[in-house]
């Protein structure tokens, strides 16, 4: 059973991480319905293989910063294996230096999942 220091440093680790994981899904979803919409929309097909395959892992990863909201270990753990993914795809984690924020906050998540229990939600 965690401490109530640890609760409360949970509790605010957990909410950081949701602000900045909806500001940041936000964000992309904006780029998204933009690039959708625009007439580079319809060339996602034409992209080659490797590029499409980053793009949907992006997607991906995405995809598990919303599903750390309700479910935290599930979500994070799908952000850091989509991530690493990206990563390999990329050639590096040095490539994407700016991409940090993804496991980042899958991190922070997977911390607040594994520390707390059911009675501390």
């Amino acid at each position: 059973m965690p401490t109530p220091l640890e609760l409360k440093l949970i509790f605010y680790i957990r909410w950081t991480a949701r602000i900045i994981s909806s500001l940041l899904l936000a964000f992309f979803i904006f780029i998204i319905i933009a690039h959708v919409f625009s007439d580079e929309g319809s060339k996602f097909v034409e992209l080659p293989f490797r590029e499409q395959a980053i793009l949907s892992l992006l997607l991906l990863e995405m995809v598990g910063l919303g599903i750390a909201w309700k479910w935290e270990i599930i979500g994070a753990v799908v952000t850091l294996a989509a991530h690493i993914l990206f990563q390999v795809l990329l050639g590096g984690i040095f490539a994407t230096i700016h991409y940090a924020t993804f496991p980042i906050l899958a991190i922070m998540f997977l911390y607040c999942g594994v520390r707390s229990s059911k009675e501390t939600r």
